[in-house]
């Protein structure tokens, strides 16, 4: 049984393989079976071919190693170049940004002072303004401290702008110090934004100029017209018939800067003019001395009503209610209350530039002598003593001690009243 297996299959015989190793008295000896020669020879000639190949592979892919790390220095220097190119613009953007934001911050500091001009401008102008609304001047509202109410600029420049201001300077944060803590900043204002409400500024303060030479000139069209109505009816005081003393020069246009405050000088003396023939109008008798509109009789020649004959009446009748008040038609004063002969009961008043006004034939006298009286002060009421064939009131003005016609002075007063 033995001997039939150590026989291959062909009949060779099958022996083990012995090794042996000796060292001084030892010996030591291995059994190396054929299935583990075999192996082991498979092994070697395995490890041999990949060494083989291994060296192959290495040689070949040292020629190509050179090119490959050519083409990623190449790469790595675009993306470097590209890398480099992008930080620098990055860095001009960012410089450019900064440049802006201080532009603006520059410019909306000029706006906040050109809003605190336009504001002390509005100051100054108030008082000639409350002048002007007196004489019965009306223009259309003249631009206040806050002119820009567009609906594409917000309503209050310096409010905007000292919001707008350091948000232009820190364009991401800003820090409440009350509250110690961070809040988002409102959108930096643009430069279109900012030209577009300095533009708004600058037409308020063009209107302000236009508005104040119309005011002037609206001044000096009332002053003239006053006087010619005065001049018309020979009624002018002799105080605005005075010469205007000489003047001449050669023309000198206004600095640009200096515009406003000429035109406000130039309101100031046109409604000084315009108060000076006021004062001097006002100090007229103009007004009416009864609300009845009835002349029952002019002043001239006519017919006396009680000789039937040719006569001077040096007055004017209206034909009024008993019991009517009449009232003083000029300030003054009473030089006279009482019973006057022709005149029943009358009142004489003294005004300005000689003129002085009579009131006869009144059913009561409301006055004494040395009273100061105004415009509209009710001197008396209508009767019909003294020479008088009913109730009416005479009506006489004396200039310088002589009759003049009242009619030229109530027609005055009515053409003056309807300047306004």
């Amino acid at each position: 049984m033995a001997a039939t297996d150590n026989q291959s299959v062909f009949g060779r015989p099958k022996m083990p393989r012995t090794v042996i190793l000796a060292k001084g008295d030892e010996m030591r000896h291995f059994v190396l079976k054929p299935w583990a020669i075999a192996t082991s020879s498979l092994a070697l000639g395995c490890a041999m071919a990949g060494l083989f190949a291994f060296g192959f592979w290495s040689a070949d892919s040292g020629r190509e190693l050179p090119s490959i790390m050519s083409g990623d220095r190449q790469l790595a220097a675009v993306y470097e170049t590209r890398i480099a190119s992008l930080r620098s613009e990055v860095e001009r953007l960012t410089t450019r940004s900064f440049v802006d934001q201080a532009k603006v911050a520059s410019k909306v500091d000029l706006l906040l002072l050109q809003q605190a001009e336009l504001s002390d401008r509005y100051t100054k102008l108030q008082p000639l303004l409350q002048r002007a609304e007196t004489h019965g001047l009306v223009a259309k509202p003249i631009a206040s401290p806050e002119p820009c109410s567009a609906p594409s600029i917000p309503d209050g420049v310096a409010a905007y702008a000292e919001e707008a201001k350091p948000a232009a300077l820190d364009r991401f944060k800003l820090v409440d110090a009350s509250a110690g803590k961070a809040k988002t900043a409102p959108e930096p204002i643009s430069p279109d934004l900012v030209r577009r409400i300095g533009q708004a500024i600058d037409e308020a303060e063009l209107e302000q100029i236009e508005s104040v030479g119309k005011l002037a000139k609206d001044a000096r069209k009332k002053s003239e017209a006053i006087g010619s109505v005065l001049r018309t009816e020979g009624l002018a005081p002799a105080s605005t018939e005075r010469a205007s003393p000489g003047k001449g020069g050669p023309f000198v246009p206004v600095p640009q800067d200096r515009l406003f405050d000429a035109s406000l000088e130039e309101l100031a003396g046109a409604l000084d003019v315009l108060q000076a023939v006021r004062s001097a109008s006002s100090s007229l008798p103009l007004a009416k001395p009864n609300a009845s509109n009835a002349v029952s009789s002019n002043f001239g020649v006519r017919v006396d009503p009680f000789l039937g004959q040719a006569a001077m009446h040096t007055g004017v009748d209206f034909a009024a209610e008993p019991g009517s008040p009449v009232a003083a038609t000029a300030p003054g004063e009473v030089v006279f209350a009482g019973e006057n002969g022709g005149y029943g009961n009358m009142v004489e008043v003294r005004h300005a530039d000689g003129v002085s006004t009579r009131y006869a034939h009144l059913s009561s006298i409301l006055v004494t002598v040395g009273a100061k009286v105004s415009v509209g002060s009710v001197v008396g009421r209508v009767g019909s003593t003294g020479r008088s064939t009913g109730p009416h009131l005479h009506y006489e003005i004396r200039r310088a001690g002589e009759a003049v016609d009242p009619t030229r002075y109530l027609r005055a007063g009515r053409r003056i009243e309807a300047l306004g």
